[in-house]
């Protein structure tokens, strides 16, 4: 081979390999720049939702993990949910009156004896 052929072929891999470079860091630039808007995206999303009520936000969570035929559904079973749980600490609430009655005619009494005794 001539001197001239090996210049020109060392040439071409050194360009080549330049070009290899240069792709690299526009593929990594681009990359960066993804991430960086889907940062930015998240970013906003969560901002959003901060400033909704945190009822609309549950409910905006679970109506965009479940289908839309499953919204009433879902709906009344959160509702019947909701009333059995108020039952439920009503019927502790009214427990906890009873003993506290109890407790308040046993001291009323006590002091009663003690008093008329």
């Amino acid at each position: 081979m001539s001197s001239s052929t090996k210049r020109s072929q060392k040439s071409r891999q050194a360009q080549s390999e330049e070009d290899k470079k240069a792709q690299l860091a526009k593929n990594a630039q681009r990359r960066r720049e993804k991430r960086d808007a889907h940062k930015k995206a998240k970013l906003e999303d969560l901002k959003h939702l901060d400033q909704l009520p945190s009822s609309r936000v549950s409910s905006m969570n679970e109506s965009s993990s479940l289908g839309a035929d499953d919204s009433g559904f879902v709906k009344n079973f959160r509702e019947e949910n909701e009333q059995r749980s108020a039952y439920f600490a009503m019927n502790i609430m009214t427990m906890k009156l009873k003993k506290l009655i109890l407790s308040t005619n046993k001291m009323i009494r006590g002091i009663a004896d003690f008093m008329f005794a």
